[in-house]
């Protein structure tokens, strides 16, 4: 028995992505604009460690989506010691959201 660990958040990774970029003609474009430069009109060859260097703009697509829709949407902590925050004790877990964090102005 395999289990591969991460195979959801990776599934949910890339259909976020697809999701944007199909709501994006503007990036869509860019990203083919990209992609032609890269490969021409040879479709049948595999993609290098160096083809996927010069995906720059795909590369920030793809990061802008996670900033957006992150795998995980959370974390905890558990806080060892005390410290000053409000009336907090020690002793508790702190549940951080990034969805709010990395979409706030």
């Amino acid at each position: 028995y395999v289990r591969f660990q991460g195979h959801d958040t990776t599934a949910m990774g890339i259909s976020w992505a697809l999701f944007l970029i199909g709501h994006s003609p503007e990036a869509q474009q860019k990203i083919h604009d990209e992609l032609d430069s890269i490969f021409g009109d040879d479709t049948e060859r595999h993609v290098s460690h160096e083809d996927m260097k010069e995906m720059r703009y795909l590369e920030c697509v793809i990061k802008e989506s996670q900033r957006i829709y992150p795998s995980v949407p959370f974390y905890s902590r558990l806080c060892e010691e005390p410290f000053e925050l409000g009336e907090l004790p020690h002793d508790i877990q702190a549940i951080l959201p990034l969805v709010g964090r990395q979409r706030s102005r």
